[in-house]
């Protein structure tokens, strides 16, 4: 499987330009390649010939559904393609990424998401805080943390939307929520959502953190995912999306003591978490509280692992 993002780039840049319209190379099964005017593009084989031709402009982005485009060695293919009008290079290496966490999963459908994912990226105008930074710090070092103690790939589980109860869905009913503080006391904020029992059955990752200047950064954490599961399309699309408005330096100078991590992690049941008491069909919602967690019981990674297995 392709993944070596300056390579890619490197084939696409050693293309000749045409004077019109585009040029592509096939690269295991799929289309890299660039337009007259030097944007990079993307494109994969049309499986339904008979679907109509789509073309789309967005400010950063250009879609073509089933048009003809020339290929490297003089034929011609059906292809689907996205192009990006831009030569911002962190943006060009983000495209291109995508591009390649698609291909395993890639279908005429999965494209027009691929595109519509690209598009919610490249329009994202908020900048995120430190403690929503430190959010995703502590979600990718879980990510991790278990990829390299128990050879589980959580990334897999990852909730694809934001706003939704918990960080990772196991199933219907399993759950897991991150939580992480750089206070001395164990205290975390929740929605009664988070913590309720009665449906779900809950693991919660707590953190203490202690920032170091030689520690491990966000930013070290991010190139760690981003190479580990680089073929997870919805995954590295939502670390694309939390962070493009985000500074590389900004993800450098993010850092935390991974020991001092380790050391202070807690995996506790829900069921062990004092909270307030959880009722139905009162007329009251939306309730959110803190709870110290100090004397909640915890357990070990290998209670964790039957757990999550079962």
């Amino acid at each position: 499987m392709i993944n070596n993002i300056n390579s890619i780039i490197e084939k696409i840049d050693s293309l000749k330009l045409p004077e019109h319209g585009y040029i592509f190379t096939e690269i295991e099964n799929v289309y890299f390649g660039k337009s007259y005017d030097g944007f990079y593009s993307f494109g994969k084989k049309v499986d339904n010939q008979s679907i109509l031709p789509i073309i789309q402009d967005t400010k950063f982005l250009s879609l073509y559904i089933n048009g003809i485009f020339q290929i490297g060695d003089g034929s011609e293919k059906n292809l689907s393609v996205v192009s990006l009008k831009s030569d911002d290079k962190k943006l060009i290496e983000t495209f291109i990424r995508l591009s390649i966490s698609i291909i395993p999963e890639i279908s005429d459908k999965k494209f027009y998401d691929y595109f519509l994912s690209l598009k919610e990226i490249f329009s994202n105008s908020v900048q995120k805080t430190e403690t929503e930074l430190q959010g995703l710090y502590t979600e990718l070092y879980t990510v991790k943390y278990l990829y390299e103690t128990l050879q589980l790939d959580l990334s897999s589980f990852y909730q694809s939307q934001d706003k939704m109860k918990f960080d990772y869905s196991i199933s219907d009913i399993k759950k897991i929520e991150i939580k992480s503080t750089q206070k001395s006391e164990r205290i975390h904020h929740f929605r009664q959502e988070q913590v309720n029992t009665l449906m779900y059955d809950i693991i919660v990752f707590s953190y203490l953190l202690r920032k170091d200047d030689k520690g491990l950064s966000l930013y070290e954490l991010i190139e760690y995912c981003k190479n580990k599961f680089a073929n997870n399309f919805l995954f590295i699309t939502h670390i694309e999306k939390f962070i493009h408005k985000t500074t590389d330096s900004e993800l450098q100078n993010l850092k935390f003591n991974e020991q001092f991590t380790i050391n202070n992690l807690r995996l506790i049941n829900a069921n062990q978490i004092p909270k307030v008491e959880q009722t139905s069909g009162n007329g009251v919602f939306n309730i959110e509280f803190d709870s110290n967690l100090e004397k909640s019981e915890s357990i070990d990674l290998q209670f964790f692992r039957i757990w999550f297995d079962q």
